[in-house]
């Protein structure tokens, strides 16, 4: 919901979170990013449902938060990517942070650190230093091999193709 009178979704569900605490929002959303998901259910969101999950995932929000309870929807409650890798003499389980995760996504569906810098709304430093920060916890050192890697653990998969 960019470039509306609140900013992004984000600042217009705090808007409605002050201006009106008693209200039960559900959010309905395409996004899948587990760290969004975190700073929507961090806002006081008590249910997200993703609109590629199946609708009766949408009554079971409403009655979730009709009884005061909580929902996210199994297409919104991804964890964070997990990877193994494998050393000389150990295999060991490296989990990259959803904001790492997000990035490399973006980056293996062909967009730039620049473009996913104006997506994200972050500095094109921070993006470039996620992007590093994952490949080095992947033990990563080329951009082809972070491409292999996204494809081999479905990532890749889970990123939309940049259009043209």
């Amino acid at each position: 919901m960019p470039g509306g009178e609140y900013g992004d979704g984000l600042t217009l569900l705090s808007f409605l979170r002050r201006r009106f605490s008693d209200l039960k929002i559900i959010v309905f959303t395409t996004v899948d990013n587990p760290a969004m998901i975190r700073e929507i259910t961090q806002l006081g969101i008590a249910s997200v449902v993703n609109k590629v999950d199946d609708a009766a995932h949408l009554v079971s929000a409403i009655h979730a938060v009709y009884a005061g309870a909580t929902y996210v929807s199994p297409a919104a409650n991804r964890e964070p990517l997990q990877a193994r890798v494998r050393t000389a003499s150990t295999q060991t389980t490296v989990k990259l942070t959803p904001r790492e995760a997000e990035v490399v996504r973006l980056y293996v569906s062909g967009m730039s650190v620049n473009e996913i810098a104006d997506q994200l709304h972050r500095t094109k430093q921070t993006v470039s230093s996620q992007k590093s920060s994952a490949m080095r916890k992947l033990g990563i050192e080329r951009d082809a091999d972070l491409f292999r890697f996204a494809y081999e653990t479905g990532l890749a998969a889970a990123a939309e193709p940049k259009s043209t």
